[in-house]
């Protein structure tokens, strides 16, 4: 895998080299997910090695597709997914576009009615021939407004036990039957959206998996999303608690509460980083355990309670903000009152992918061996 990086780095240097054909000599190396199979973007090799190959690119500056909104998703969620689930000529259509950029992908899962209960959706998938016809509503889709491409989960057998009437498809986010419409969100984003299928027509050879396997595609999404969103290790001190430490010199606060406050963040944001690294070092299978949703909860109240702390040390300036005027995050640029936005923006980390009460629940039952939460019949 040495030799490969550094013919990646020699053929296309980073620094004089278009980041998509970058990304795309990446892909072809098998340096895109070093897991996945030979010719898909991957070796067949552990998964640990990824984390190698992640901190030689990011040392020689190389572009990346994990920044949030840009294809996060895709990369981290879906692909994992589409490997797991699909099969070949739906890896070869998809994956490599996925990784370079080329495609955005979206994930379309929860609904009005189904958020952390996503087995109670209602989105209809009924088959016609060789086609599915799609009518329903998707909501808090995170970059829809950009996706060409999304998952969807519907429901093919309202017969069937809720979690074994569901199934996965690949949809084309700009075909005829899908609007995107925009939520604006508390800190004056948009990039969560809501998106109607109205007599949507997906080939059935974009169906992912099996009819009625859609639940085991969306376990898959599930717990690599929540890898993603808790379980990225930052350097020591980086993140939001990099923030906090960077606001504390620059303000004139040197309050001896405020301090001990700092300071037991700050612990706490290093044990969730080495709990992180013991994760990373024994996480070497395509679908992730509980740790992710460990990771999750933990990070989710962390962030929060690192920013409260960010405003408190703002003073009556905290109490400011800028225009709400609706912005897609990829428009918005940056003002005074980003530590506002991100205290904000934190509430919904507690939410999103599973909120922390569902985390708490897979904590409870598939770590520490508690009694099963009651759950509907199905």
């Amino acid at each position: 895998m040495t030799g490969l990086l550094r013919r990646l780095l020699t053929a296309t240097p980073p620094a004089s080299t278009d980041e998509t054909v970058f990304l795309e000599r990446q892909f072809d190396l098998g340096l895109a997910w070093v897991q996945f199979p030979v010719g898909s973007g991957g070796l067949g090799a552990s998964r640990s090695l990824q984390a190698v190959v992640r901190r030689v690119l990011t040392q020689a500056g190389a572009p990346t597709q994990d920044e949030y909104l840009r294809n996060a998703l895709g990369v981290g969620m879906i692909a994992p997914a589409l490997v797991e689930h699909g099969h070949r000529e739906q890896w070869n259509r998809w994956l490599r576009p996925l990784f370079t950029g080329a495609e955005i992908w979206c994930q379309l899962f929860s609904e009005p009615g189904a958020g952390s209960d996503i087995a109670a959706l209602t989105t209809r998938a009924v088959r016609e021939g060789g086609e599915w016809v799609v009518n329903g509503q998707k909501i808090w889709t995170t970059a829809a407004h950009r996706a060409r491409r999304g998952l969807l989960l519907a429901r093919t057998d309202p017969q069937a036990p809720r979690h074994r009437g569901l199934t996965a498809f690949v949809v084309d986010m700009g075909a005829p039957g899908v609007e995107v419409r925009p939520l604006r969100q508390i800190d004056g984003s948009a990039h969560l959206n809501e998106v109607f299928f109205t007599d949507l027509r997906v080939p059935d050879a974009d169906r992912i998996g099996g009819e009625g396997e859609g639940w085991q595609v969306a376990l898959t999404i599930l717990m690599n999303e929540r890898v993603s969103i808790g379980g990225g290790v930052a350097d020591e001190g980086g993140g939001a608690i990099a923030e906090a430490i960077e606001l504390w010199h620059r303000t004139a606060v040197r309050d001896d509460v405020m301090r001990d406050r700092l300071v037991r963040l700050w612990i706490q944001a290093e044990s969730a980083r080495l709990l992180n690294l013991r994760a990373a070092h024994n996480y070497d299978t395509n679908v992730p355990g509980p740790e992710g949703s460990i990771a999750k909860l933990v990070y989710a109240q962390l962030k929060q309670q690192v920013y409260e702390l960010c405003l408190d040390l703002k003073g009556p300036r905290g109490m400011l903000f800028g225009s709400y005027n609706m912005h897609h995050p990829e428009d918005h640029v940056p003002d005074d009152f980003e530590i506002q936005r991100r205290y904000l923006f934190a509430r919904g980390d507690s939410i999103g992918g599973g909120s922390s009460e569902v985390m708490r629940n897979i904590l409870g039952e598939r770590v520490l061996g508690l009694p099963k939460e009651p759950r509907p019949a199905g």
